[in-house]
């Protein structure tokens, strides 16, 4: 398992089992603020207090030799806002998502990610600190400074038909503060927000009402990440155990390494990462287009068992009628040479009796 983690003005990979540093790179020209996965886990998004979002490769990204040779490391650069970007997210689709940003500049922007172009521009009343896409990615919500959390849509044209502006079809809110961070929980079609109030609530999303309140003792909610629950009771189990080794401290993760290459004693082994949770590893140095095409055309020409007997089969058949064909050409072939023997005997014979009849 691979974690980012955010610093001035880089972006930063590790291997939480071992704290190793997989790989540092600089990413903007200020601090970065925000951080985002695609949902197959190929491409990373950034945002930046500098106002510009870059689209990351991770298969550039890990690839030193793309790395030298190419003119920049990120995909694609937008830098519409004005002022730092507060949050992104994307939806889903890989590289032909869209991706959503908010910024201080009270606008949210819809990119296209196929096309590289910014498809839609949304002003709001206040300051947007952070965004949640709908699934069906018909809306999305902004959280914003006001303490309200606005419905804004991202396909349908909108006309201003209320005070909030284009684009923006309602809103709703019980907080007494900003709103600090939004997640949305797509089983039960839940919307859950945080606020400096230091209170999460849970919404039901159609009807804009409360299901339920936490309340935080200590200070604001910065985040709120949603976890789906498992239901294998064996993995229940595992995590208990951890849990319970947790609290006794022996089950605690290394630190994490500050420079890159540093010696230890598995400075002689390669580094493995993982792109996604619970998933296999792959070895960033055969990450490249070259070996990526190889390895799809021989999976291709090898293809799987079952294709293999097929194929198999079905040369067979062709040989069979092949060799059918072959025997009706042959019989066809000597029927043609007993035909022009013949026509060549009689004609001889016929010259013959000519001659003598003279």
């Amino acid at each position: 398992m691979s974690v980012t983690v955010l610093c001035l003005l880089y972006c930063i990979f590790y291997k939480v089992e071992t704290g190793r540093l997989l790989k540092k790179w600089h990413a903007h020209f200020r601090a970065v603020s925000c951080l985002v996965f695609s949902e197959d886990d190929s491409l990373l998004v950034s945002g930046s207090e500098d106002g510009s979002v870059r689209v990351w490769s991770l298969f550039m990204i890990f690839d030193d030799l793309r790395n030298q040779q190419a003119s920049s490391l990120y995909e694609y650069s937008f830098s519409e806002h004005t002022l730092t970007v507060t949050d992104v997210v994307i939806g889903n689709g890989g590289c032909n998502a869209i991706i959503v940003s908010a910024s201080k500049d009270r606008t949210c922007k819809v990119w296209s990610l196929s096309r590289g172009m910014l498809l839609r521009n949304i002003v709001f009343p206040s300051i947007i600190n952070c965004i949640a896409l709908d699934p069906a990615e018909h809306v999305f919500y902004a959280g914003s400074e006001d303490g309200k959390i606005f419905i804004a849509a991202l396909n349908t044209e909108s006309i201003a038909t209320n005070n909030y502006g284009m684009h923006i079809i309602g809103s709703f809110s019980n907080h007494s503060n900003q709103v600090t961070c939004l997640a949305y929980g797509s089983s039960e079609n839940l919307l859950i927000s945080g606020s400096e109030d230091g209170m999460v609530r849970v919404w039901n999303a159609r009807t804009r009402n409360i299901v339920r309140m936490f309340k935080h003792s200590k200070g604001p909610v910065n985040n709120i990440l949603v976890v789906r629950r498992e239901n294998d009771s064996s993995n229940h189990i595992s995590s208990n155990v951890q849990a319970s080794s947790r609290k006794q401290g022996s089950n605690l993760p290394p630190p994490l390494e500050k420079y890159a290459n540093s010696i230890d004693d598995d400075s002689d082994m390669k580094t493995m990462i993982s792109l996604g949770g619970g998933r296999k590893s792959v070895d960033p140095s055969y990450i490249s287009s070259h070996v990526i095409s190889n390895y799809i055309k021989e999976l291709q020409h090898q293809g799987s068992a079952a294709a293999s007997e097929m194929e198999m089969e079905k040369l067979k058949h062709d040989y069979q009628e092949s060799v059918q064909m072959a025997n009706q050409l042959k019989k066809m072939n000597e029927k043609l040479h007993q035909f022009c023997v013949k026509e060549l005997l009689d004609g001889s014979q016929a010259r013959t009796l000519g001659e003598n009849d003279n």
